[in-house]
């Protein structure tokens, strides 16, 4: 998985066998509280005023949230746009970071399709290179300007044949 928003997003399809499933369990429970709520009328208004009234809050909290973004990721995604302006799409980049989380893999791939390479730094088109761990002293790549606040994007010279 890429990370537990999207897991959610999976679990969604499958979601009603596993209420099936469970059903099968608590069904005898909600049979013995149906006929307990059958004798008492002014027990089974108020379970229905609860009940009511947690449905109209959740819909509430759900249609506020309608538009927002994932804060857990936003420096991380600021610096992605940032950096796929310039590179372009289906490409194969070198890549290096001190640590390399799954997220950005996944978030590469699915802005531009972009691929990422990270044994054999200097074989690619681009490099992309963490700000605090660029060392790259060679005269095979220019750095290009983004955006991006951690990472330092550097592409490839073509070499020109002398005649």
């Amino acid at each position: 998985m890429i990370s537990l928003k999207q897991a959610g997003y999976y679990l969604v399809p499958s979601t009603p066998y596993y209420m099936l499933s469970l059903s099968i369990f608590v069904a005898p429970s909600f049979y013995f509280l149906k006929t307990l709520f059958n004798k008492n009328k002014k027990m089974t208004n108020s379970l229905s005023v609860l009940i009511s009234g947690i449905l109209i809050i959740s819909f509430i909290l759900a249609i506020t949230n309608i538009g927002t973004i994932d804060k857990r990721n936003k420096e991380q995604l600021a610096n992605i746009k940032a950096i796929v302006k310039v590179i372009p799409n289906y490409s194969t980049i070198n890549f290096k970071a001190v640590k390399i989380d799954n997220s950005v893999i996944g978030f590469y791939q699915r802005y531009k399709f972009i691929s990422l390479d990270t044994l054999n730094i200097s074989q690619r088109n681009f490099l992309v290179i963490e700000k605090n761990i660029d060392t790259i002293n060679n005269s095979n790549y220019k750095k290009i300007f983004t955006k991006s606040l951690n990472y330092n994007v550097y592409k490839k010279l073509i070499p020109t044949s002398k005649k």
